[in-house]
Protein backbone atom coordinates (compact mmCIF):
# COMPACT_ATOMS: atom_id res chain seq x y z
CA UNK A 1 0.00 0.00 0.00
CA UNK A 2 1.57 3.29 -1.04
CA UNK A 3 1.10 6.65 0.61
CA UNK A 4 2.16 10.16 -0.14
CA UNK A 5 5.21 11.57 1.63
CA UNK A 6 3.42 14.75 2.52
CA UNK A 7 0.60 16.98 1.44
CA UNK A 8 0.69 20.68 0.81
CA UNK A 9 -0.40 22.54 3.94
CA UNK A 10 -0.76 26.14 4.96
CA UNK A 11 2.59 27.49 6.17
CA UNK A 12 2.99 28.80 9.68
CA UNK A 13 4.54 32.18 10.48
CA UNK A 14 7.77 30.46 11.44
CA UNK A 15 7.91 28.57 8.14
CA UNK A 16 7.20 31.77 6.22
CA UNK A 17 10.06 33.43 8.08
CA UNK A 18 12.47 30.61 7.24
CA UNK A 19 11.34 30.63 3.61
CA UNK A 20 11.95 34.37 3.39
CA UNK A 21 15.44 33.95 4.86
CA UNK A 22 16.23 31.19 2.36
CA UNK A 23 15.11 33.40 -0.52
CA UNK A 24 17.28 36.25 0.75
CA UNK A 25 20.26 33.93 1.05
CA UNK A 26 19.74 32.77 -2.54
CA UNK A 27 19.67 36.37 -3.76
CA UNK A 28 22.67 37.25 -1.62
CA UNK A 29 24.64 34.21 -2.79
CA UNK A 30 25.04 35.55 -6.34
CA UNK A 31 26.53 38.81 -5.07
CA UNK A 32 28.83 37.06 -2.61
CA UNK A 33 30.08 34.63 -5.26
CA UNK A 34 30.78 37.57 -7.56
CA UNK A 35 32.56 39.42 -4.76
CA UNK A 36 34.88 36.55 -3.83
CA UNK A 37 35.59 35.88 -7.50
CA UNK A 38 36.74 39.47 -8.03
CA UNK A 39 38.82 39.40 -4.86
CA UNK A 40 40.48 36.20 -6.05
CA UNK A 41 41.21 37.79 -9.43
CA UNK A 42 42.76 40.80 -7.71
CA UNK A 43 45.04 38.46 -5.79
CA UNK A 44 46.03 36.63 -8.98
CA UNK A 45 46.67 39.74 -11.10
CA UNK A 46 50.14 40.57 -9.63
CA UNK A 47 51.19 36.96 -10.19
CA UNK A 48 50.82 37.45 -13.95
CA UNK A 49 54.14 39.33 -14.17
CA UNK A 50 55.82 37.55 -11.29
CA UNK A 51 57.70 35.20 -13.64
CA UNK A 52 58.74 38.09 -15.87
CA UNK A 53 60.18 39.89 -12.87
CA UNK A 54 62.03 36.77 -11.80
CA UNK A 55 63.53 36.49 -15.30
CA UNK A 56 64.56 40.14 -15.11
CA UNK A 57 66.29 39.56 -11.78
CA UNK A 58 68.24 36.63 -13.23
CA UNK A 59 69.25 38.67 -16.27
CA UNK A 60 70.51 41.47 -14.06
CA UNK A 61 72.55 39.01 -12.03
CA UNK A 62 74.06 37.60 -15.22
CA UNK A 63 74.82 41.12 -16.40
CA UNK A 64 76.66 41.85 -13.18
CA UNK A 65 78.77 38.72 -13.60
CA UNK A 66 79.52 39.48 -17.24
CA UNK A 67 80.41 43.07 -16.37
CA UNK A 68 82.88 41.90 -13.73
CA UNK A 69 84.55 39.63 -16.29
CA UNK A 70 84.71 42.54 -18.75
CA UNK A 71 86.33 44.81 -16.17
CA UNK A 72 88.97 42.20 -15.40
CA UNK A 73 89.78 41.76 -19.08
CA UNK A 74 89.99 45.49 -19.62
CA UNK A 75 92.46 45.76 -16.72
CA UNK A 76 94.50 42.94 -18.17
CA UNK A 77 94.61 44.65 -21.59
CA UNK A 78 95.76 47.85 -19.92
CA UNK A 79 98.49 45.96 -18.06
CA UNK A 80 99.68 44.21 -21.25
CA UNK A 81 99.88 47.54 -23.06
CA UNK A 82 101.98 48.94 -20.23
CA UNK A 83 104.29 45.92 -20.35
CA UNK A 84 104.60 46.24 -24.14
CA UNK A 85 105.44 49.92 -23.85
CA UNK A 86 108.07 49.11 -21.24
CA UNK A 87 109.58 46.37 -23.44
CA UNK A 88 109.78 48.80 -26.40
CA UNK A 89 111.54 51.38 -24.23
CA UNK A 90 114.10 48.83 -23.07
CA UNK A 91 114.77 47.71 -26.65
CA UNK A 92 115.30 51.29 -27.78
CA UNK A 93 117.61 51.89 -24.85
CA UNK A 94 119.71 48.84 -25.73
CA UNK A 95 119.88 49.87 -29.39
CA UNK A 96 121.11 53.37 -28.41
CA UNK A 97 123.77 51.94 -26.09
CA UNK A 98 125.00 49.61 -28.82
CA UNK A 99 126.17 52.64 -30.79
CA UNK A 100 128.41 53.54 -27.90
CA UNK A 101 129.81 50.02 -27.36
CA UNK A 102 133.65 50.04 -27.30
CA UNK A 103 134.48 46.39 -26.82
CA UNK A 104 133.29 43.20 -28.43
CA UNK A 105 131.96 41.91 -25.13
CA UNK A 106 129.78 44.99 -24.59
CA UNK A 107 128.47 44.64 -28.11
CA UNK A 108 127.51 40.99 -27.60
CA UNK A 109 125.77 41.72 -24.30
CA UNK A 110 123.72 44.55 -25.79
CA UNK A 111 122.88 42.48 -28.87
CA UNK A 112 121.57 39.67 -26.68
CA UNK A 113 119.49 42.13 -24.63
CA UNK A 114 118.00 43.61 -27.78
CA UNK A 115 117.00 40.17 -29.10
CA UNK A 116 115.37 39.25 -25.76
CA UNK A 117 113.47 42.54 -25.78
CA UNK A 118 112.24 41.86 -29.30
CA UNK A 119 111.00 38.38 -28.28
CA UNK A 120 109.31 39.85 -25.22
CA UNK A 121 107.62 42.48 -27.37
CA UNK A 122 106.37 39.85 -29.78
CA UNK A 123 104.90 37.72 -26.97
CA UNK A 124 103.30 40.74 -25.34
CA UNK A 125 101.80 41.85 -28.65
CA UNK A 126 100.42 38.34 -29.18
CA UNK A 127 98.92 38.23 -25.67
CA UNK A 128 97.57 41.72 -26.10
CA UNK A 129 95.83 40.90 -29.38
CA UNK A 130 94.26 37.78 -27.85
CA UNK A 131 93.10 39.64 -24.76
CA UNK A 132 91.73 42.55 -26.79
CA UNK A 133 89.73 40.10 -28.92
CA UNK A 134 88.27 38.36 -25.85
CA UNK A 135 87.54 41.72 -24.28
CA UNK A 136 85.65 42.81 -27.37
CA UNK A 137 83.60 39.61 -27.33
CA UNK A 138 82.89 40.05 -23.63
CA UNK A 139 81.83 43.62 -24.28
CA UNK A 140 79.38 42.41 -26.93
CA UNK A 141 77.93 39.88 -24.48
CA UNK A 142 77.46 42.60 -21.91
CA UNK A 143 75.75 44.84 -24.45
CA UNK A 144 73.48 41.94 -25.51
CA UNK A 145 72.52 41.27 -21.90
CA UNK A 146 71.88 44.93 -21.37
CA UNK A 147 69.56 45.10 -24.39
CA UNK A 148 67.75 41.99 -23.18
CA UNK A 149 67.32 43.53 -19.75
CA UNK A 150 66.06 46.77 -21.24
CA UNK A 151 63.55 44.87 -23.37
CA UNK A 152 62.39 42.78 -20.42
CA UNK A 153 62.05 45.86 -18.25
CA UNK A 154 60.02 47.62 -20.94
CA UNK A 155 57.76 44.59 -21.32
CA UNK A 156 57.23 44.45 -17.57
CA UNK A 157 56.49 48.17 -17.49
CA UNK A 158 53.83 47.78 -20.19
CA UNK A 159 52.32 44.78 -18.42
CA UNK A 160 52.26 46.66 -15.14
CA UNK A 161 50.39 49.52 -16.80
CA UNK A 162 47.89 47.08 -18.29
CA UNK A 163 47.56 45.20 -15.00
CA UNK A 164 47.09 48.44 -13.13
CA UNK A 165 44.30 49.38 -15.51
CA UNK A 166 42.64 45.98 -15.06
CA UNK A 167 43.14 46.15 -11.31
CA UNK A 168 41.52 49.58 -11.12
CA UNK A 169 38.54 48.33 -13.14
CA UNK A 170 38.23 45.25 -10.91
CA UNK A 171 38.40 47.40 -7.79
CA UNK A 172 35.59 49.58 -9.11
CA UNK A 173 33.57 46.48 -9.93
CA UNK A 174 34.28 45.08 -6.47
CA UNK A 175 33.21 48.35 -4.89
CA UNK A 176 29.93 48.24 -6.80
CA UNK A 177 29.27 44.64 -5.73
CA UNK A 178 30.06 45.45 -2.11
CA UNK A 179 27.70 48.41 -2.30
CA UNK A 180 24.92 46.14 -3.61
CA UNK A 181 25.58 43.66 -0.81
CA UNK A 182 25.47 46.44 1.74
CA UNK A 183 22.22 47.76 0.28
CA UNK A 184 20.67 44.30 0.54
CA UNK A 185 21.83 43.96 4.14
CA UNK A 186 20.69 47.46 5.08
CA UNK A 187 17.29 46.82 3.54
CA UNK A 188 17.15 43.45 5.26
CA UNK A 189 18.03 44.93 8.65
CA UNK A 190 15.17 47.42 8.39
CA UNK A 191 12.66 44.60 8.20
CA UNK A 192 11.34 43.45 11.52
CA UNK A 193 10.85 39.84 10.43
CA UNK A 194 12.95 37.35 8.50
CA UNK A 195 16.28 38.84 9.57
CA UNK A 196 19.28 36.74 8.51
CA UNK A 197 21.42 37.62 11.52
CA UNK A 198 25.15 38.33 11.79
CA UNK A 199 26.15 34.82 12.85
CA UNK A 200 24.21 33.10 10.06
CA UNK A 201 25.58 35.62 7.55
CA UNK A 202 29.13 35.01 8.78
CA UNK A 203 28.76 31.25 8.42
CA UNK A 204 27.07 31.63 5.04
CA UNK A 205 29.91 33.83 3.74
CA UNK A 206 32.52 31.39 5.05
CA UNK A 207 30.83 28.45 3.28
CA UNK A 208 30.69 30.34 -0.03
CA UNK A 209 34.33 31.41 0.25
CA UNK A 210 35.55 27.89 0.91
CA UNK A 211 33.09 25.85 -1.23
CA UNK A 212 31.85 28.19 -3.96
CA UNK A 213 28.17 27.83 -3.00
CA UNK A 214 26.50 28.31 0.35
CA UNK A 215 22.90 27.34 -0.39
CA UNK A 216 21.80 24.62 -2.83
CA UNK A 217 18.62 22.74 -3.65
CA UNK A 218 17.81 19.20 -2.61
CA UNK A 219 18.22 16.86 -5.58
CA UNK A 220 16.48 13.64 -6.64
CA UNK A 221 18.04 10.24 -7.31
CA UNK A 222 15.74 8.35 -9.70
CA UNK A 223 15.54 4.57 -9.86
CA UNK A 224 15.33 4.09 -13.65
CA UNK A 225 14.82 0.33 -13.35
CA UNK A 226 11.61 0.67 -11.33
CA UNK A 227 8.69 2.51 -12.95
CA UNK A 228 5.09 2.96 -12.00
CA UNK A 229 3.10 1.30 -14.81
CA UNK A 230 -0.17 2.74 -13.55
CA UNK A 231 1.01 6.31 -14.09
CA UNK A 232 2.27 6.57 -17.66
CA UNK A 233 3.89 9.65 -19.12
CA UNK A 234 3.20 11.14 -22.56
CA UNK A 235 5.73 8.86 -24.25
CA UNK A 236 3.94 5.78 -22.90
CA UNK A 237 6.66 4.87 -20.47
CA UNK A 238 6.10 4.28 -16.81
CA UNK A 239 6.66 7.06 -14.35
CA UNK A 240 10.15 6.91 -12.84
CA UNK A 241 10.33 6.04 -9.17
CA UNK A 242 12.22 8.32 -6.78
CA UNK A 243 14.97 6.31 -5.16
CA UNK A 244 16.39 8.95 -2.84
CA UNK A 245 16.79 12.65 -2.16
CA UNK A 246 20.36 13.94 -2.31
CA UNK A 247 22.38 17.11 -1.86
CA UNK A 248 22.60 18.56 -5.38
CA UNK A 249 26.18 19.72 -4.79
CA UNK A 250 27.98 16.89 -2.93
CA UNK A 251 25.50 14.22 -4.27
CA UNK A 252 25.30 12.38 -0.94
CA UNK A 253 22.06 10.59 -0.03
CA UNK A 254 20.16 12.44 2.69
CA UNK A 255 18.36 10.71 5.60
CA UNK A 256 14.59 10.64 5.09
CA UNK A 257 13.88 12.34 8.41
CA UNK A 258 16.36 15.06 7.52
CA UNK A 259 14.63 15.52 4.13
CA UNK A 260 11.31 15.91 5.91
CA UNK A 261 12.85 18.52 8.22
CA UNK A 262 14.24 20.46 5.25
CA UNK A 263 10.85 20.40 3.54
CA UNK A 264 9.07 21.40 6.73
CA UNK A 265 11.16 24.64 6.89
CA UNK A 266 10.94 25.00 10.63
CA UNK A 267 14.62 26.01 10.68
CA UNK A 268 17.70 26.49 8.53
CA UNK A 269 19.14 23.06 7.70
CA UNK A 270 22.73 22.28 6.70
CA UNK A 271 23.84 19.30 4.62
CA UNK A 272 25.40 16.79 7.05
CA UNK A 273 28.16 16.05 4.52
CA UNK A 274 29.24 19.33 2.86
CA UNK A 275 27.68 21.83 5.34
CA UNK A 276 25.82 23.80 2.66
CA UNK A 277 22.35 25.16 3.42
CA UNK A 278 19.62 23.08 1.77
CA UNK A 279 16.19 24.03 0.46
CA UNK A 280 13.48 22.66 -1.87
CA UNK A 281 12.94 24.41 -5.19
CA UNK A 282 9.54 24.25 -6.90
CA UNK A 283 10.30 21.25 -9.14
CA UNK A 284 11.80 19.12 -6.37
CA UNK A 285 9.05 20.28 -4.05
CA UNK A 286 6.40 18.83 -6.39
CA UNK A 287 8.35 15.58 -6.73
CA UNK A 288 8.58 15.37 -2.95
CA UNK A 289 4.83 15.81 -2.47
CA UNK A 290 4.01 13.31 -5.23
CA UNK A 291 6.58 10.72 -4.15
CA UNK A 292 5.15 7.32 -3.15
CA UNK A 293 6.75 5.41 -0.31
CA UNK A 294 5.84 1.75 0.03
CA UNK A 295 4.85 0.83 3.57
CA UNK A 296 7.60 -1.02 5.35
CA UNK A 297 10.28 0.27 2.95
CA UNK A 298 10.47 3.97 3.78
CA UNK A 299 13.10 4.62 1.09
CA UNK A 300 15.51 1.86 2.06
CA UNK A 301 18.42 3.67 0.42
CA UNK A 302 18.15 6.51 2.92
CA UNK A 303 20.47 6.55 5.88
CA UNK A 304 18.99 6.22 9.34
CA UNK A 305 19.39 9.14 11.67
CA UNK A 306 22.40 8.71 13.88
CA UNK A 307 25.39 10.43 15.43
CA UNK A 308 27.56 12.20 12.89
CA UNK A 309 29.53 15.38 13.53
CA UNK A 310 30.76 15.67 9.92
CA UNK A 311 29.75 19.29 9.47
CA UNK A 312 33.17 20.39 8.18
CA UNK A 313 33.93 23.17 10.65
CA UNK A 314 30.38 24.56 10.67
CA UNK A 315 29.71 25.24 14.33
CA UNK A 316 26.28 24.81 15.88
CA UNK A 317 24.22 27.94 15.95
CA UNK A 318 22.90 29.43 19.16
CA UNK A 319 19.38 28.53 20.15
CA UNK A 320 18.30 32.08 19.34
CA UNK A 321 19.18 31.59 15.69
CA UNK A 322 16.73 28.70 15.48
CA UNK A 323 19.04 26.50 13.37
CA UNK A 324 19.26 22.72 13.46
CA UNK A 325 22.38 20.93 12.26
CA UNK A 326 21.40 17.65 10.63
CA UNK A 327 23.13 14.48 11.68
CA UNK A 328 23.44 11.33 9.59
CA UNK A 329 25.16 7.98 9.63
CA UNK A 330 27.18 7.21 6.50
CA UNK A 331 27.44 3.49 7.30
CA UNK A 332 23.67 3.15 7.46
CA UNK A 333 23.40 4.41 3.91
CA UNK A 334 25.57 1.63 2.57
CA UNK A 335 23.90 -1.00 4.78
CA UNK A 336 20.50 -0.07 3.38
CA UNK A 337 21.90 -0.14 -0.14
CA UNK A 338 23.21 -3.66 0.46
CA UNK A 339 19.79 -4.75 1.70
CA UNK A 340 18.13 -3.47 -1.46
CA UNK A 341 20.69 -5.20 -3.64
CA UNK A 342 20.22 -8.49 -1.71
CA UNK A 343 16.46 -8.43 -2.35
CA UNK A 344 16.97 -7.76 -6.04
CA UNK A 345 19.56 -10.55 -6.27
CA UNK A 346 17.14 -13.02 -4.67
CA UNK A 347 14.42 -12.10 -7.16
CA UNK A 348 16.83 -12.57 -10.07
CA UNK A 349 17.82 -16.03 -8.79
CA UNK A 350 14.16 -17.08 -8.54
CA UNK A 351 13.57 -15.93 -12.11
CA UNK A 352 16.56 -17.97 -13.32
CA UNK A 353 15.22 -21.09 -11.56
CA UNK A 354 11.82 -20.64 -13.18
CA UNK A 355 13.44 -20.25 -16.61
CA UNK A 356 15.46 -23.46 -16.13
CA UNK A 357 12.32 -25.35 -15.17
CA UNK A 358 10.48 -24.04 -18.21
CA UNK A 359 13.23 -25.39 -20.47
CA UNK A 360 12.34 -28.95 -19.36
CA UNK A 361 8.69 -28.35 -20.35
CA UNK A 362 7.44 -28.40 -16.80
CA UNK A 363 5.50 -26.04 -14.68
CA UNK A 364 7.98 -24.27 -12.40
CA UNK A 365 5.83 -25.05 -9.37
CA UNK A 366 5.55 -28.75 -10.37
CA UNK A 367 9.27 -28.75 -11.04
CA UNK A 368 9.89 -27.60 -7.50
CA UNK A 369 7.39 -30.18 -6.09
CA UNK A 370 9.00 -33.04 -8.07
CA UNK A 371 12.36 -32.01 -6.82
CA UNK A 372 11.03 -32.05 -3.25
CA UNK A 373 9.47 -35.54 -3.79
CA UNK A 374 12.76 -36.89 -5.09
CA UNK A 375 14.51 -35.49 -2.07
CA UNK A 376 11.96 -37.19 0.24
CA UNK A 377 12.44 -40.57 -1.57
CA UNK A 378 16.17 -40.30 -1.18
CA UNK A 379 15.76 -39.53 2.50
CA UNK A 380 13.45 -42.57 3.02
CA UNK A 381 15.85 -44.94 1.21
CA UNK A 382 18.70 -43.67 3.31
CA UNK A 383 16.67 -44.24 6.50
CA UNK A 384 15.79 -47.87 5.49
CA UNK A 385 19.43 -48.67 4.77
CA UNK A 386 20.43 -47.34 8.14
CA UNK A 387 17.77 -49.49 9.85
CA UNK A 388 19.01 -52.66 8.15
CA UNK A 389 22.56 -51.89 9.12
CA UNK A 390 21.46 -51.35 12.69
CA UNK A 391 19.55 -54.70 12.82
CA UNK A 392 22.34 -56.95 11.48
CA UNK A 393 24.87 -56.42 14.26
CA UNK A 394 22.22 -56.95 16.93
CA UNK A 395 21.01 -60.24 15.38
CA UNK A 396 24.51 -61.64 15.13
CA UNK A 397 25.20 -60.69 18.69
CA UNK A 398 22.02 -62.48 19.88
CA UNK A 399 22.96 -65.69 17.98
CA UNK A 400 26.36 -65.71 19.61
CA UNK A 401 24.83 -65.39 23.06
CA UNK A 402 22.47 -68.36 22.41
CA UNK A 403 25.38 -70.57 21.37
CA UNK A 404 27.30 -69.65 24.48
CA UNK A 405 24.32 -70.56 26.71
CA UNK A 406 23.99 -74.00 25.09
CA UNK A 407 27.68 -74.75 25.68
CA UNK A 408 27.34 -73.81 29.33
CA UNK A 409 24.37 -76.18 29.78
CA UNK A 410 26.29 -79.08 28.30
Amino acid sequence: MAKKVSEKKEMTDKQKKVKAILEKLQNLQGLLVQRYKIEQELEEIPKAILKDKEVLVRLKKQLEDESEVLEKRQLKVKDLRFQLHDAEDKRLHYEKNMEDAKTQKEYEVLDKAIKESILEEQQLRKDLLKEEKETAEQSMRVESHQKLIDGQAEEIRQKEEKIQSISDAKKQELGAVRAKIQDVLDKENKEESAVIGEELLFKFERIIKSRGKGIVSVGVLVDKDKKDKEEETEDGKGKEKIKAFICSECHMVLPIQFVNDVHRMDSIMFCPYCSRILFFDEKINDQYRNADISEGESFGVFADSGDDDDLNSIDDFDEGNDVINAEGDDDAVFEDDDAVFDDETAEEENELLNEEAAEFGENPEEFDENAEDEDEDDDMSDDSDEDEDDEDPDSDFDDDEDDDDEDDDE
